[in-house]
């Protein structure tokens, strides 16, 4: 299963064996349930169209990326509201670094240089969400 960031002008090809972490745990379905002043349940039903989030996740044994693509990640997450395509296998999103559960990117070299070069590992979490 590929997966690629890309901002319609660059795009990053990520390891196939990332983890999306929180894939079965969202529902689109919002409830909520107040009580009338009878004691009568009042629900209120609704889908979210938007706001999904997606979270990629690698570690120490696998997964790895390149500081190159971590490079870009990191470039694209520094500008405000920059929405990127997410694509994993035949899933496509629109997203953009979810900010408001920080870090949006969280990574670590797999060994650490002072100075890395652009094919040194590194791995971590990404954090999007779905817009």
């Amino acid at each position: 299963m590929n997966i690629t960031l890309s901002d319609g002008t660059t795009s990053i090809t990520l390891p196939v064996d990332m983890v999306w972490a929180d894939r079965h745990s969202w529902s689109p379905v919002e409830q909520t349930v107040n009580t009338s002043l009878t004691g009568a349940a009042i629900v209120d039903v609704g889908t979210r169209l938007t706001g999904r989030p997606l979270t990629l996740q690698s570690d120490e044994q696998h997964a790895w990326m390149p500081y190159a693509s971590v490079s870009q990640i990191k470039e694209w997450a520094d500008i405000a509201g920059k929405q990127i395509s997410l694509t994993i296998g035949a899933d496509s999103f629109q997203v953009i670094f979810r900010h408001h559960d920080k870090p949006a990117v969280d990574v670590f070299a797999v060994i650490d240089y002072d100075t890395p070069d652009a094919q040194d590992w590194f791995y971590g979490v990404l954090k999007f969400t779905e817009v």
